[in-house]
């Protein structure tokens, strides 16, 4: 169960993420201007902030394996791919470093690619988009699993919590699905209070505008929400492993 402790800190978490959502949208009312070149689109705020969540999730997830002495093999396999997959998540995001370094797209990929950049999640296949790929593995890994075990949490049988995100972590997950199922809500919502929005002019609305820049938002709580995870399963492990080290 939940210390009291804990409680406050996972309020604050939660608090801070639901906030991030009305200080990106707030900045946008008080100065459009700064918004458009710090808060959104490539290499802004968002997408940092994307960055930094999934590659603090890779770090977790490796950091993790120092416990390696009382890991089998299995275990340690399933932390280095975990890792690697959150690496990668973390270098999709930025293009691989493409616009900081400043190399090109292959033509090959420029064909493929919706946005002609130096990236798998934005490659256009006819039966699956290689982002549908992160947002499953969000769904099965942060909310269903969890709530899958969610009497082994209550009752306090912790051991499969080393493994996949505490139930208490799942609202981070579901946060995301929530700007994703009500999009259109949302954008009604931000268009009516966080306006005037000027829009670009290859963008048809302003919902579509509202929109695109909500499924930058998803991204980033992902990111955020998988480094929170993998932070309370590396915590979890570092509290196993302290009375047998104390010894």
């Amino acid at each position: 169960m939940v210390a009291k402790k804990q409680i406050a800190v996972l309020t604050a978490v939660y608090i801070g993420l639901i906030g991030l959502f009305f200080l990106y949208w707030g900045i946008h009312r008080i100065s459009p201007e700064f918004h458009m070149n710090y808060m959104q689109g490539e290499d802004r705020a968002a997408e940092w902030l994307t960055f930094i969540g999934f590659a603090g999730a890779a770090a977790m997830s490796w950091a993790t394996l120092r416990f390696r002495a009382v890991m089998g093999r299995k275990t340690i396999a399933f932390f280095a791919l975990l890792g690697l997959f959150m690496f990668v998540c973390a270098g999709e995001e930025i293009s691989w470093g493409q616009r900081i370094f400043g190399f090109g797209t292959p033509e090959a990929m420029v064909e493929v690619n919706e946005q002609n950049e130096f990236n798998l999640h934005n490659l256009s296949f006819e039966h699956l988009h290689p982002k549908d790929i992160v947002s499953w593995f969000m769904k099965i890994y942060g909310i269903i699993l969890p709530l899958v075990f969610l009497r082994r949490y209550i009752r306090g049988e912790n051991e499969i919590f080393k493994f996949i995100p505490a139930p208490v972590c799942t609202p981070a997950f579901v946060i995301p699905e929530l700007i994703n199922v009500f999009e259109d809500q949302l954008a009604a919502f931000v268009a009516r209070y966080f306006g005037p929005f000027t829009l670009p002019p290859v963008c048809p609305s302003v919902s579509v505008l509202i929109k695109r820049q909500c499924e930058e938002l998803i991204e980033m709580y992902w990111g955020l929400a998988i480094f929170m995870a993998l932070l309370m399963i590396w915590a979890a492990w570092k509290q196993s492993v302290r009375p047998a080290s104390a010894q």
